[in-house]
C-alpha cells in the first residue's frame, strides 16, 4: 500500500494527492447499493486537496445561497459565486449519500493510489477518505462566530469549502439550511455526515478531533477547564456590550444611533478588558504562553475593540501588546483584521 501524502506536500487538481500514480481510478468490485441516489450535472470550481462540491455527500454546495471562498491550508481561491438556489440545470454536482452507504464504499475501496469509480461518482480512496474529512463551513465572513471558525480552520490547516450564508446573503431561513441549523443563525459546520452547530463548541470539536488542534485545548481536565471558561467568558460576559456597541458604532447610521447606551457599552467593555489586560500582565496569551482555544473567541472581539471610532478606550497596554502579538499569524491577520462590517 502506498503511504498517503504528507500534509506539506504539493497535490495535483484531480484531488488524488501527490502519489506517482499514472492509473487515476480503481476498479470497482461491485455494484453500488440503490441508496445513494445522484443528481447530476457537471462540476464546477476549484478543486482543493479532494474536497469538492463535487465529492460532498451532504449536498449543500448550493442550495442555500451565493458560493463563496474555497479555501485550504495554502490559501483561499478567489470569490467563485453561483446561483442563489442550485436547481436541477444549475452547473453543479448534487449527490446525496446515506451515512450507511458511504460505510458501505468505504469497506470496498481498496488502498491503493487513485479514486473508486463508483456509478458516476468518484470517491477517494480508502486513505483519502479516513484522512481528509468533506468540510463546509456555512456562514458569512463577516459575522465574528464564523471568523472564530475560520481562524481555527486556518491555525490547523484543514481544507475546508465555505458559503455566504445570512446578512445580506440570506438563505439561513431555508427549509434546508434549518434542516441542519433550526435556530437559523451561523455558523453551521458539515464534517462529512455530522452536523454542529454553535461556534465555540465547533471550535472544541474542531481542536479535540484533529492533532493540529491538541496544542490548542490540551486534554488534561485542568487546563481545559481555565480555557473553557474564558471561552465562556466572552459568550456570557463580553458578548452583550460588545452586541450594542459593535450594532451602534457600525450597523447603525449616526442619525439612528443612541449615544448613552453605546457610551455605557463601552465603558463596560472598558471595564472588562480591563480585568484581560491585568491578566495579559503575566501571560503572552490569555492561557499560558502560547496560542489556545482562549484567545480565539475573545481575539476577534478584542480586534473590533480597537477599531471602533467614537469611544473612550481606556489604555490597556498588555491588552494592545497581546492584540499586536495576534496580528502576527496569518490567520488572524487575513480573516479577522479586516474593517468591521
Amino acid at each position: 500500500m502506498l503511504p498517503p501524502p504528507s500534509d506539506g506536500a504539493a497535490h495535483s487538481g484531480n484531488g488524488l494527492g501527490h502519489h506517482p500514480c499514472s492509473t487515476p481510478t480503481c476498479t470497482a468490485p461491485s455494484p453500488a447499493p440503490t441508496s445513494i441516489a445522484i443528481a447530476s450535472a457537471a462540476p464546477s470550481g476549484r478543486r482543493h486537496r479532494g474536497n469538492t462540491t463535487a465529492n460532498n455527500p451532504i449536498a449543500i454546495a448550493t442550495r442555500y445561497g451565493h458560493r463563496s471562498h474555497k479555501h485550504s491550508a495554502h490559501g483561499t481561491s478567489p470569490m467563485n459565486r453561483s446561483e442563489p438556489n442550485a436547481t436541477p440545470n444549475a452547473p453543479a454536482l448534487a449527490m446525496v449519500v446515506t451515512s450507511a452507504a458511504l460505510r458501505w464504499a468505504r469497506t470496498l475501496i481498496p488502498p491503493v493510489c487513485g479514486a473508486f469509480a463508483l456509478a458516476s461518482i468518484t470517491l477517494p480512496c480508502r486513505h483519502t477518505v479516513e484522512e481528509r474529512r468533506m468540510r463546509q463551513l456555512l456562514g458569512r465572513a463577516n459575522s465574528s462566530n464564523v471568523m472564530k471558525v475560520i481562524w481555527l480552520l486556518e491555525e490547523m490547516h484543514l481544507d475546508y469549502d465555505r458559503q455566504d450564508i445570512g446578512g445580506k446573503f440570506g438563505g439561513n431561513d431555508k427549509p434546508d439550511y434549518l434542516a441542519l441549523n433550526p435556530n437559523g443563525v451561523i455558523p453551521t459546520l458539515v464534517e462529512d455526515d455530522f452536523v454542529l452547530w454553535e461556534s465555540n463548541v465547533i471550535l472544541r470539536y474542531l481542536a479535540g478531533t484533529h492533532a493540529a488542534g491538541h496544542r490548542l485545548w490540551p486534554q488534561h481536565p485542568r487546563a481545559r477547564a481555565d480555557i473553557d471558561r474564558w471561552m465562556d467568558w466572552q459568550q456570557t460576559t463580553l458578548q452583550a456590550p460588545m452586541s450594542t456597541v459593535f450594532w451602534g458604532v457600525i450597523r447603525t447610521p449616526p442619525a439612528d444611533r443612541d449615544p448613552a447606551a453605546i457610551a455605557k457599552a463601552a465603558a463596560r467593555l472598558g471595564t472588562l478588558f480591563g480585568f484581560l489586560d491585568a491578566r495579559l500582565a503575566t501571560h503572552r496569551y490569555i492561557v499560558g504562553d502560547d496560542l489556545t482555544l482562549a484567545d480565539i473567541p475573545i481575539g476577534v472581539h478584542t480586534h473590533r475593540w480597537f477599531s471602533f471610532d467614537g469611544i473612550d478606550r481606556p489604555a490597556h497596554p498588555h491588552l494592545r501588546a497581546w492584540y499586536d502579538r495576534l496580528l502576527t499569524r496569518p490567520a488572524y491577520k487575513d480573516h479577522v483584521s479586516a474593517p468591521p462590517t
